[in-house]
C-alpha cells in the first residue's frame, strides 16, 4: 500500500493522554512512512493474517522503535503498549491508525528515545522476549482480548505459562500422564490455563513462578478430569511450593459433586487436622459438568508446610466425609421420584440416544442400600438391530456366570419407545438387589453389570451417563442466559446441580431459571428485612407447578413429606395427591426448600401443615434442652 501520497495530511491517533485529551500527530520523517511501507507490503504479502513485527534498538542514537501491522480488533493499541509498560519501559510517541476498506488493519509505530544507558542494555537483552509477546498479544486471540482488559501484565504470564505446556521438556516434568489431547484442552482459548489466568489477580500470579503456577493449573485439570472418569468419588490433590515472598504453602485442590463439595466442608476438615492452620487463599466454582472444584492454599502459623501425615490425613479425610455425603445424598434423591417417573423422564431420553447413535445405552442408579442390599434400578435402551438379543440380557444377570455379583433381578420391563423424531428403541429396566458382601468398591459392580451386558449383546455398550452431561450442560447454558443478570454465575451453576438427576431431565430450562431467580429474590429480600418477609411462601411457578419456598425450615419439611412409619406415607399421599417434588437450595447461606404442587390449595394446605410441624419441633428440641 502507497503511503507516500498521503504524508503532508495523514494524522493518526496517538492515545489518550494523563490529563484525558486525545493528541493527534502525523509521521515526522520519511523514514517512518517507508518503514511502516515495507511491514504493510510483508503483511499483505503473507495474507494478512498474522501480525508483522518490526524492532530496531539503535545503541548509538540510544532509541529504539517498533512497527506493527495486524487484523485490527478492540484493545491493541493498550495491548501493544502494556507489554512495554510491563518490562519498565515508557513509549515517548505512538502512532496508530485503521487501514483497508473495512478498517479491518491496525497499523502502529512507537518510539523510545534518548534511553540511559543502563535501560538501553536491559532493552537489546530483553528485545527478543518482546518482540515475542508482541507478536502474540497483537493477534488478539480470545484470551489476550479478555486479559488485557484487566491488566495487561497477564498477557505475557499466559503466554509463558502456554509456552511452558507446550514444551515437550517440561511436559516429561509432569507428575500427570496428560495426553496430547489433555495439553490442547488446557491450552486452548476456553481452556484450564485461561480460565486460570484470567482469575487470579496480577499480584497472585507474580508471587507465584512459572513451575508453581503450571502446577496448580495442572492440578486443578486433573481433578476435574477425574470427576468426569468417577463422579461418585471426591478427587483430591496437594503440592507445596515457596512463594517469592517465602512463605511455605500447602495448596490443596478438591473436585466433586456441587451438592455436597463446598469451601466450608473442606475448610471444616482442614481446620480439624491442623489446629495451627492459616489461610492465604481461597477459591471455589462450579463446572459446566456440575464439580464443584475448591482451592485453598495455607500454611502454620510458624510459616511452615504441612506435614506428610497430616496431607494424607486431609486427602482421605476429604474423600471420606464428603463420598459419604454423596452417599447419603443420592439415597434420599433416588427414594424420591418412583419408578414411573423414571419410566416417563430418563425412558425417551436413552430411547433417543440409542435410535441415533445406533449403540446400546445403559443407565445404572443406586435406590438405596442398607447392610445386605445395594438396590439398583437399570435401564437398557437397544437400537433396532439388537432387539433379538434383548433376552439374553435377563438370562445373562439371572445365571450369574458373567457378572460375578449376588444378585437378583426384579421385575424386568420390556417397552418399545418413540423418539420426537419418530424413531424407535427398545427400553429395558429392571430392579437388581445386589449383596455388598466381597464388592471393593462401586466400580467394580457397574464394570460386572456392564461386561454382562456386552456378552449378552455382542457388542460394547455405551454409558448413558455421557449423554445426560450433555443434556445438563445445554440446559445450564440455557438456564444462564435467562438469569445471568439475576444471580452471579457461581452460585448459579452450584444452584443447578443442586437439583436432582431426574428433576433436572424432568423441568424444562425455563421452569428450573424461573424456580432459581424465586428462590434467590425470596432469600435476599429476607436477608434484607427479616422482620417482615415470612419465612414460608406459595408462589405459582410457570404452569406447571405451585411452589412452597420455605427459608431454614428443612427439618420440618422432611418431617411431613417423609414421615417414618408406612402409615403415615399414605396419609400424606392422601392429603397432598398432587405433591411431585422437592429441592433443597443453599441460597445466599440460607437453607431453602422447594416442594412442589399441581393444585395451589394443596401447596397452601402443605404451608399451613409445614408452620405448625415447625412450631412442634421448636417445642420438642426446647424439652430436650431442658432435659440435657
Amino acid at each position: 500500500m502507497d503511503l507516500h501520497g498521503r504524508n503532508a495530511d495523514y494524522f493518526i491517533l496517538l492515545s489518550i493522554m494523563s490529563d484525558g485529551h486525545f493528541r493527534f500527530c502525523k509521521f515526522l520523517e520519511e523514514s517512518e512512512l517507508q518503514w511502516m511501507e515495507k511491514i504493510l507490503e510483508k503483511f499483505y504479502s503473507q495474507g494478512g493474517e498474522e501480525p508483522v513485527i518490526l524492532m530496531k534498538t539503535d545503541e548509538e542514537n540510544k532509541c529504539h522503535r517498533v512497527g506493527i501491522a495486524a487484523k485490527d480488533w478492540p484493545g491493541i493499541v493498550e495491548a501493544v503498549t502494556g507489554v512495554y509498560h510491563d518490562e519498565g519501559f515508557n513509549l515517548h510517541s505512538l502512532y496508530a491508525d485503521t487501514l483497508g476498506e473495512n478498517r479491518e488493519v491496525a497499523i502502529l509505530y512507537a518510539r523510545i528515545t534518548d534511553i540511559p544507558e543502563e535501560e538501553l542494555k536491559k532493552l537489546k537483552e530483553r528485545e527478543q522476549d518482546i518482540m515475542d509477546t508482541l507478536q502474540f498479544a497483537a493477534r488478539g486471540n480470545l484470551p489476550v482480548r479478555k486479559l488485557v482488559g484487566i491488566s495487561s501484565s497477564k498477557i505475557q504470564i499466559f503466554k509463558r505459562l502456554r509456552d511452558m505446556l507446550n514444551n515437550p521438556e517440561i511436559r516429561k516434568r509432569v507428575k500427570y500422564p496428560l495426553t496430547k489431547e489433555d495439553y490442547e484442552n488446557i491450552t486452548s482459548e476456553e481452556g484450564e490455563l485461561f480460565k486460570f489466568t484470567f482469575s487470579r489477580s496480577t499480584e497472585y500470579l507474580r508471587d507465584r513462578d512459572e513451575w508453581t503456577l503450571i502446577n496448580i493449573i495442572l492440578d486443578s485439570y486433573w481433578v476435574q478430569k477425574a470427576f468426569l472418569r468417577d463422579k461418585k468419588s471426591t478427587h483430591v490433590a496437594i503440592h507445596q511450593f515457596t512463594t517469592r515472598r517465602g512463605e511455605k504453602l500447602t495448596g490443596i485442590t478438591v473436585a466433586g459433586e456441587a451438592k455436597v463439595v463446598d469451601l466450608g466442608r473442606v475448610l471444616q476438615i482442614l481446620y480439624n487436622i491442623v489446629p495451627n492452620l492459616v489461610l492465604k487463599f481461597s477459591k471455589y466454582f462450579v463446572t459446566r459438568e456440575g464439580a464443584q472444584v475448591v482451592r485453598v492454599e495455607v500454611t502454620t502459623k510458624e510459616n511452615e508446610f504441612l506435614s506428610e501425615i497430616q496431607k494424607k490425613n486431609i486427602s482421605s479425610s476429604i474423600k471420606a466425609r464428603i463420598s459419604s455425603l454423596q452417599r447419603i445424598q443420592s439415597f434420599l434423591e433416588q427414594m424420591g421420584p418412583g419408578a414411573e417417573v423414571h419410566w416417563r423422564i430418563i425412558a425417551p431420553r436413552i430411547a433417543e440416544e440409542a435410535a441415533i447413535s445406533g449403540k446400546p445405552q445403559m443407565l445404572l442408579m443406586l435406590r438405596s442400600y442398607d447392610m445386605v442390599n445395594l438396590i439398583y434400578d437399570l435401564f437398557v435402551a437397544l437400537p433396532e438391530s439388537l432387539y433379538g438379543k434383548s433376552v439374553n440380557i435377563v438370562r445373562s444377570f439371572t445365571d450369574g456366570k458373567e457378572h460375578g455379583l449376588l444378585m437378583k433381578v426384579h421385575n424386568p420391563q420390556f417397552r418399545k419407545v418413540k423418539t420426537a423424531e419418530g424413531r424407535e428403541a427398545l427400553v429395558i429396566s429392571m430392579r437388581l438387589n445386589i449383596s455388598p458382601l466381597n464388592i471393593t468398591s462401586e466400580k467394580e459392580i457397574y464394570r460386572g453389570i456392564r461386561n454382562a451386558l456386552e456378552k449378552a449383546l455382542g457388542t460394547g455398550v455405551r454409558d448413558f451417563d455421557e449423554g445426560l452431561r450433555n443434556i445438563n450442560m445445554a440446559k445450564l447454558d440455557r438456564v444462564m442466559k435467562i438469569v445471568r443478570d439475576h444471580v452471579p454465575e457461581n452460585d448459579l451453576k452450584k444452584l443447578f446441580y443442586l437439583y436432582d438427576e431426574v428433576l433436572r431431565l424432568e423441568l424444562e430450562p425455563e421452569e428450573i431459571a424461573g424456580e432459581i431467580k424465586q428462590a434467590y429474590e425470596i432469600v435476599r429480600t429476607y436477608l434484607e428485612n427479616q422482620e417482615t418477609v415470612p419465612t414460608i411462601q406459595v408462589i405459582p411457578c410457570g404452569e406447571k407447578f405451585h411452589c412452597v419456598f420455605a427459608i431454614d425450615h428443612d427439618t420440618a419439611v422432611n418431617y411431613l413429606i417423609q414421615p417414618l412409619t408406612e402409615e403415615a406415607r399414605k396419609e400424606f399421599k392422601k392429603k397432598y395427591p398432587t405433591y411431585h417434588t422437592t429441592t433443597t437450595l443453599e441460597v445466599l447461606g440460607r437453607s431453602l426448600s422447594i416442594v412442589r404442587f399441581r393444585d395451589m390449595k394443596e401447596a397452601e394446605l402443605f404451608a399451613e401443615n409445614l408452620n405448625m410441624a415447625e412450631e412442634e419441633l421448636n417445642i420438642k428440641r426446647k424439652e430436650v434442652s431442658s432435659q440435657e
